[in-house]
């Protein structure tokens, strides 16, 4: 019998006659609750009958391919501190190579002769004393880079600092961004206005504790101009990063008949490569196996199906192929069509018809006058 006619015989049934545009039911609603009665009836039979039997697969069920794409396994989370410089130094004397590369350490610092001279001027407010005004002054932008460039680095975020890289001539070393403001590009440097209080207001312990010394400093230096030397412009964020393990893992297209062992997943398998499938193994032995014979495992394709929508791989996504694919004993609604013969014996179907004529019969709640009425049958 089709998905269709099967739905329309328990809407004429539930409606004593011919459905109208006005039943409380519609048609979708019920072919998802025959889908849903019917996957019951399989796993129940395969269970009762086949199982005891031998037979390791549900005889009605469909065997469905699908594409499936395997993603990183998040293995756990921390915050991590992600720093960015200006991509050219300011002018200055450094170390570089014959073709005109600098030198740097393993941490991205240049090896340093001289630093950029320029000056660095601090006026604090006189009506609020937490606001000071510094002004950067005398600078040659570095190659390739303007002012106004620089101006855009310090403020495309609003959270963590600003560092000053080889700062020589001054305490004032780190800025928390979230106290800057009014920040403007000038023909030979830039300036801003600095409100501690505001800097103070970080949600992170790390920016605090790196811009607490500037902070300090600060109201020692109202009306100084320091001539400095000064190398780069860091920008450094506070961020909550994954750590990625070294499996992947893939999201179920739809869900599978839930069979013992995990046998709804009937097979993973490369498309360039249909003969080779994955060997599974039962929820949990992945753990165990990445002990003393985690070499042994690592030289085979395992995944684990790990919950009913996901599967876990023992290889990370580099090394698995971008046309994975996936079978799955289901009765899907989605690739069911209306005109599809259902997957299921002609007996099942009275079956079927019953049990979801049972589903969504009405519930009345009992009249309690009438129930203890000893003359109402």
């Amino acid at each position: 019998m089709y998905l269709k006619k099967i739905s329309e015989e328990i809407l004429r049934r539930y409606e004593a006659g011919n459905p109208t545009a006005g039943s409380e039911l519609d048609s979708r609603e019920v072919q998802l609750l025959v889908i849903q009665e019917i996957n019951r009836r399989l796993k129940l039979e395969h269970a009762q009958i086949h199982l005891p039997l031998g037979e390791s697969v549900p005889p009605h069920a469909a065997i469905a391919t699908y594409d499936i794409t395997f993603t990183d396994l998040v293995e756990s989370t921390e915050r991590k501190r992600v720093c960015t410089q200006l991509d050219s130094p300011f002018p200055g004397s450094y170390w570089t190579a014959p073709n005109g590369q600098y030198w740097t350490n393993s941490s991205g610092e240049y090896w340093v002769i001289n630093g950029h001279q320029c000056s660095l001027e601090v006026e604090q407010d006189a009506v609020d004393t937490e606001k000071f005004t510094l002004t950067f002054s005398g600078m040659t932008a570095p190659d390739g880079i303007t002012f106004a460039e620089i101006v855009t680095f310090i403020t495309s975020t609003s959270e963590g600092y600003i560092e000053l890289v080889g700062i020589e001539g001054t305490p004032l070393t780190a800025f928390g961004i979230a106290g800057m403001s009014s920040i403007t590009a000038t023909a030979d440097g830039f300036s801003f206005v600095y409100d501690t209080n505001l800097a103070a207001t970080s949600q992170y312990e790390q920016v605090l504790q790196t811009i607490q010394p500037t902070i300090l400093a600060l109201p020692s230096k109202d009306g100084v101009t320091d001539s400095i030397e000064i190398i780069n412009i860091r920008k450094c964020v506070y961020d909550v990063l994954p750590t990625y393990s070294d499996k992947s893992k893939a999201t179920l297209p739809t869900q599978p008949i839930n069979l013992p062992r995990g046998m709804g997943v009937w097979k993973l398998f490369s498309k360039s490569d249909p003969w080779v499938s994955y060997i599974p193994v039962s929820s949990g032995e992945m753990f165990l196996y990445n002990g003393r014979n985690s070499t042994a495992i690592d030289n085979l394709n395992v995944y684990e199906y790990h919950d009913n929508k996901t599967l876990i791989l023992n290889k990370s996504v580099t090394d698995v192929p971008v046309d994975m694919q996936i079978q799955l004993l289901v009765v899907d609604p989605e690739q069911l069509g209306e005109y599809d013969l259902l997957p299921i014996p002609a007996d099942m179907e009275f079956e079927v018809i019953t049990s979801v004529l049972q589903i969504i019969q009405p519930q009345r709640a009992s009249d309690e006058s009438n129930d203890n009425n000893q003359n109402i049958r």
